[in-house]
């Protein structure tokens, strides 16, 4: 069987792009991006005289989007270094997180994100930690074919 192609990164307005897939300071947890949330908001017209509601307008408003990575190092400073640059890359102001999987590319436009760090040992003690993110990103993410 072979391997599927997955690549993910979060754009960077100082230093490059943060890969987020290179297997060696980070990987893509399952259950990314599998889960999102999408809500409309809508004006609405009435009458005393027809049965319920009318939407006349309707926009998209943000989405959420699931993404779980793992930060690893070969010691708990070079962990501390690998998620203090995940974590950074998700408070900017705004940045783009791109997937690649196989040959369709997603490119989301987010802004900054929660997040949340889990670890089966105590971070001043830990290789690897799971960062877990929803990110807020605009509606209708880019969606096009990958060479």
């Amino acid at each position: 069987m072979a391997d599927i192609y997955l690549d993910v990164w979060i754009t960077r307005a100082v230093g490059g792009d943060l890969h987020l897939n290179d297997d060696v300071a980070f990987y893509v947890a399952d259950g990314s991006f599998e889960d999102g949330a999408g809500t409309f908001r809508t004006s609405e017209a009435q009458s005393p005289f027809i049965d319920g509601t009318w939407v006349y307008n309707a926009r998209k408003e943000n989405e959420t989007v699931s993404l779980k990575v793992y930060a690893q190092g070969g010691t708990s400073r070079e962990l501390a270094v690998n998620l203090k640059a995940l974590k950074d890359a998700l408070s900017q102001p705004h940045f783009q997180v791109v997937r690649v999987l196989e040959d369709a590319k997603t490119t989301w436009t987010c802004f900054p994100s929660d997040w949340s760090v889990s670890s089966t040992r105590p971070l001043v003690h830990a290789r690897k930690a799971l960062l877990t993110s929803q990110l807020r990103a605009l509606p209708s993410p880019l969606e096009e074919a990958y060479p």
